[in-house]
């Protein structure tokens, strides 16, 4: 009861936090003046690829195809990677005209009898099997010492099933690196040396050929290299370890079960053959492998500074032969087991001197255990070690674990100075402190979080400002750099209705990436449901702009935008019957999104048209029940409007419960607030009354599971999980980005065996659930059974091939390689088509093995009639003047297939790109 009327008292300190700063601006002409433009210079007489491929579409499908196939042999002056500005990766490769030119590209590779490799990328184009591998045997006779020529044929083997071609690509790879370690170093590098690198990376052959296949290449190259050997893929990697168990062969250690029962008089001998030159980095890191087995096994005799090695080197590419550390120590530290034999070792160290690593580990340890509550004595023995520049992460981290545990047994008032002393010691998290400062009304904590931030990290600085309302501040400080954030200025200009300084910011700032409003579409801040073309639209719109202002905020609707406010705008402009229209115009385009039929329910209440409002958000919530998806709109709107429609129609019951749920919701926001300000108990209590109002919510639930495991309270986590679990498949949507803490259940505390638990039972009743069978899929993607995940992904998409979410999975790295060419196509295509303006989810075409790149061409070129904007919308005619002289601003990011020229997604898949790395190779060229 006292906790509950504290957090009470807290909610309301949180709703009433304000503070007074001066506002006096200086506007966005002045502020402009102060900034630093871009000086990059674009040559002069070049093309960009996305000119280039204007000029070909211009032209008959011969004329096109044949100046593309001379492109390729002479290059023209295509200019990588600007146009007006928007950083592309693209170059004439990415220009390749349409299907209907491809048979006029192979027949000019033949007509002029260009070499193997021109001839190979006309035969690829038109699908002519037969062609393609004569031609590449042709190229591999005639480039034989070259590398891309194997690796070619290596990937159309792979894509082909092709043994033949698969066992000779590789042999003559093993052939190629010991002759590449041959060459002197480290001074002086051929091409060959430079390219491959110190170890032989092999490829996962297990999904595409089978393991019997697998084992024979492997155990070839285990046994005729002499580099160490990176082999990818995780049933690939247990078929190395059982082959050096057994046999002893040159294979660098990659996970620890291969010395787990090894004793060290027989590992010695063993790492002396595998890696003989004696100071050998790989070696070292073999040992300390072997030291952490010693750990997990309980043996007290342990080399830290071994340990140590593993952590400085995990990331470090020369030594990636050694991978997957940090995965199998934290699986191992989550057993009961395991965890109660390292806790004694680490207790030992930790008192005589820390490392971050072994910090994180007892955490992992203990929490396994149920003991977090134990871990006080010894982490603050850790924060009164003498100070050690290396230290400092350690004690920043030992601290906020400290924080997490004191949070059970403190007052908030109590945290606070707990906080500041931490802050003031350099070790705790500004946005932490600037949250609980904030919460608390404790403007010392909020005032040295944000000194700290103004002299470290600037962002963080400026969304500081832009949180605290402290305008003027933030504008004085905002564009005083090189790189600065206009687009921060635009948002804290549109919070203060200043419509005026945001069209002289657009008019007036060189540095935009782009010179029309519409190449600034990237510009969103989700966490505070903002979006930059809504912003423009409102100043335009207020400045009597109407036509560009309507048009922009169309945009930003159907676009990746699509606030709550830009809804809201629409109807206040163009009336309720017309944006009935719009609305209905947008589901219909877009039958992924939910929202446009949450505002026709509402405009439909407010015309007394009951029914068909009650009928508008019902299908809004079949569409997405929106409890467990990232919101770009404020979580509770389509909940008020659906308790509103029922009140109206007098169904009070029915909107009672809904209204329940609504304060539900609205104390588990204000529990992330209290979870990201420190206050974990807090956030849990702010949880439980939630979880009474709404029992049934899968969200809530599963987000008071996952509190419970941060608490060290795993038992009493369990039901929470189970019953998270048990509605999940109900509250799934098949189309939207799902909230990151929705897969921690798969992988924290007991959420993995209750999952599985849970989602087995319910399969062999339901064996054709769609959600099901993705959330399986989705728990074996974490598991790291990538194969299984695969099967479930595929039975989600046979049952529903408009599974955009399974989609989108399928084509993750981990699981694309069990996929057929075939299936690959298909569900990169299906993506494409199902979501042209990549809404909705980031649909990735690199390293997949496509054997028809026709099906991805046209599907690209279908997303781009929605995508790209002919027409300037509104010109910046600063950022124009200087691209004009030679200068650009900074890049945007590239989302997916649907963000660029079709060509460039067809090269970003394996075997195109492969084709071009050889034409490059022959040109002489550099890959960028």
């Amino acid at each position: 009861m006292i906790r509950t009327l504290k957090i009470a008292a807290l909610a309301t300190v949180l709703l009433g936090f304000s503070q007074a700063y001066s506002q006096e601006l200086l506007g966005a002409k002045a502020v402009v003046k102060r900034m630093v433009s871009s000086t990059d210079k674009r040559n002069p007489g070049e093309m960009t690829a996305f000119e280039y491929a204007d000029s070909l579409r211009k032209m008959s499908p011969k004329l096109a195809g044949e100046a593309w196939a001379q492109a390729c042999v002479t290059k023209p002056k295509v200019s990588n990677p600007d146009k007006e500005g928007i950083g592309f990766y693209e170059d004439e490769f990415s220009a390749l005209p349409p299907p209907e030119s491809w048979t006029y590209i192979d027949a000019y590779f033949t007509a002029h009898k260009s070499p193997p490799i021109y001839q190979l990328m006309g035969s690829f184009l038109v699908g002519d099997k037969v062609r393609q591998r004569k031609l590449i045997l042709q190229a591999a006779a005639e480039r034989k010492d070259t590398i891309e020529i194997w690796r070619t044929m290596l990937s159309f083997g792979l894509a082909w099933r092709d043994q033949e071609f698969v066992a000779k690509a590789i042999h003559k790879l093993v052939d190629l690196q010991n002759q590449a370690l041959l060459e002197p170093k480290p001074r002086t590098y051929s091409k060959l040396a430079s390219e491959l690198g110190k170890m032989m990376h092999f490829p996962d052959l297990v999904p595409a050929m089978g393991p019997e296949f697998a084992r024979s290449q492997i155990q070839y190259a285990l046994k005729n290299t002499k580099a160490m050997v990176l082999v990818q893929g995780l049933e690939s990697q247990n078929i190395a370890i059982e082959l050096c168990k057994k046999e002893g062969a040159s294979y660098p250690i990659a996970r620890y079960e291969l010395i787990q029962k090894t004793g060290q008089a027989d590992l010695s001998p063993m790492l002396d053959k595998w890696f003989p030159t004696s100071d050998s980095t790989a070696k070292q890191r073999a040992h300390a492998f072997y030291t952490q087995f010693k750990l997990l096994a309980g043996q007290s005799d342990i080399d830290w500074s071994d340990l140590e090695l593993i952590t400085n080197t995990r990331y470090d590419y020369q030594y990636g032969p050694v991978i997957q550390t940090e995965d199998d120590l934290d699986d191992q530290l989550k057993k009961v087991e395991v965890a109660s034999r390292v806790v004694p070792i680490l207790e030992k160290q930790l008192v005589v001197t820390a490392s971050t690593e072994q910090v994180e580990m007892y955490e992992k340890a203990m929490t396994a255990l149920g003991r977090r509550g134990q871990m006080k004595a010894t982490l603050e023995r850790v924060l009164m070690q003498k100070e050690k520049a290396k230290n400092n992460y350690t004690k920043f981290t030992a601290a906020g674990i400290l924080r997490s545990i004191l949070s059970l047994e403190r007052t908030p008032s109590q945290m606070a100075a707990l906080n500041l002393s931490q802050l003031n010691a350099g070790y705790a998290r500004t946005e932490e402190s600037l949250k609980l400062g904030m919460l608390l009304h404790r403007d010392d904590l909020i005032e040295r979080a944000v000194a700290v931030q103004k002299e470290g990290d600037q962002n963080d600085y400026i969304q500081s400002l832009f949180q605290l309302k402290r305008y003027s501040e933030m504008e004085a400080n905002t564009l005083m750099r090189p790189f600065g954030e206009p687009s921060k200025l635009i948002f804290m200009y549109g919070e203060m209705g200043r419509a005026r300084d945001i069209v002289d910011l657009l008019d007036n700032y060189p540095g935009w990436n782009g010179t029309d409003i519409s190449h600034i579409r990237d510009y969103s801040d989700w966490d505070h449901k903002q979006n930059l073309q809504f912003e423009v639209a409102r100043a335009l719109l207020k400045l009597g702009k109407t036509a560009q202002g309507i048009r922009l905020l169309r945009t930003s609707l159907t676009g990746n935008g699509a606030v709550a406010n830009a809804y809201e705008l629409l109807i206040q402009t163009l009336g309720d019957s017309e944006s009935l229209r719009e609305l209905d115009d947008m589901a219909r385009r877009d039958v992924f999104n939910p929202y446009p039929l949450v505002w026709k329910a509402k405009i439909l209440l407010k015309g007394g048209k009951l029914s068909d409002a009650e009928i508008a958000i019902r299908q809004a919530f079949k569409i997405d029940p929106f409890e467990c998806s990232e919101m770009r709109c404020k979580r509770t709107i389509p909940f008020v409007v659906l308790r509103d429609v029922l009140s109206a129609q007098g169904k009070q019951s029915e909107a009672a419960t809904v209204n329940q749920t609504i304060k539900a919701l609205e104390l588990a926001d204000k529990a992330e607030d209290y979870s990201r300000a420190g206050l974990l108990a807090e956030s849990a209590d702010l949880l439980r009354q939630a979880e009474k109002l709404s029992p049934k919510s899968c969200f809530i639930q599963n987000s008071l599971a996952l509190a419970l495991v941060k608490l060290g309270q795993s038992e009493e986590s369990k039901a929470h999980f189970r019953s998270a679990f048990e509605r999940m498949p109900e509250c799934m949507s098949r189309s939207t980005d799902h909230a990151s803490d929705m897969w921690d259940g798969f992988t924290e505390g007991p959420g993995p065996e209750i999952a599985e638990e849970v989602f087995a039972e319910r399969l062999k009743t339901e064996p054709n659930n769609p959600h099901l069978n993705f959330l399986m899929a989705s728990l074996r993607k974490e598991q790291h059974r990538y194969a299984e995940a695969a099967s479930y992904m595929n039975k989600t998409i046979e049952l529903d091939p408009s599974y955009l979410n399974a989609l989108d999975s399928a084509l993750s790295s981990h699981i694309h390689p069990y996929l057929s060419p075939a299936q690959q196509a298909q569900y990169l295509v299906s993506a494409t088509r199902l979501d042209p303006r990549s809404r909705h989810g980031y649909f990735r075409d690199e390293a997949l093995l496509i054997l028809n790149p026709e099906q991805l061409y046209r599907a690209v070129s279908y997303a781009n009639q929605f995508h790209f904007e002919k027409e300037p919308m509104y010109r910046l005619a600063a950022a124009v003047k200087e691209y004009q002289t030679g200068g650009h601003g900074t890049t945007m990011m590239s989302y997916g297939p649907a963000d660029t020229l079709p060509g460039k997604s067809v090269f970003d898949t394996e075997l195109p790109m492969r084709l071009r790395k050889l034409i490059l190779e022959s040109r002489g060229q550099q890959d960028f």
